[in-house]
């Protein structure tokens, strides 16, 4: 049996990108969409019949809301170095056997999903 967990949540956040040659590189702000998707090709369910806590994948985010990325993040707070960030924080709070995927919308029409 394989169980697919989909979690989804938001924060809102600002950013520059450095080096980057155009608007970006301008301060400005996005309400950030993460989708965390947790995948087990069988169950492994905990004492109570959880995968993982739909609430310790929404605390990852919860951090961020409203703050200003370059100041937290080493590498260039792209939306890719986001989701590598937030695929390797989840994977951390799964059993190991699991598969995590992370898609981070920086608007409505622009994602990047990184995974296992």
């Amino acid at each position: 049996m394989k169980m697919e967990l989909i979690c989804k949540t938001n924060f809102d956040a600002a950013h520059k990108l450095e080096g980057y040659n155009g608007a970006c590189a301008n301060l400005h702000g996005h309400r950030w969409n993460v989708e965390f998707r947790v995948t087990s090709d069988k169950l492994m369910l905990d004492e109570i019949g959880m995968l993982v806590d739909f609430k310790k994948l929404k605390d990852l985010t919860k951090a961020f809301d409203h703050t200003y990325l370059n100041q937290i993040f080493a590498e260039n707070p792209t939306a890719e170095n986001l989701a590598i960030f937030f695929q390797m924080k989840a994977k951390k709070l799964v059993p190991k056997e699991c598969k995590v995927s992370v898609k981070i919308f920086e608007t409505l029409e622009n994602s990047v999903e990184v995974s296992d």
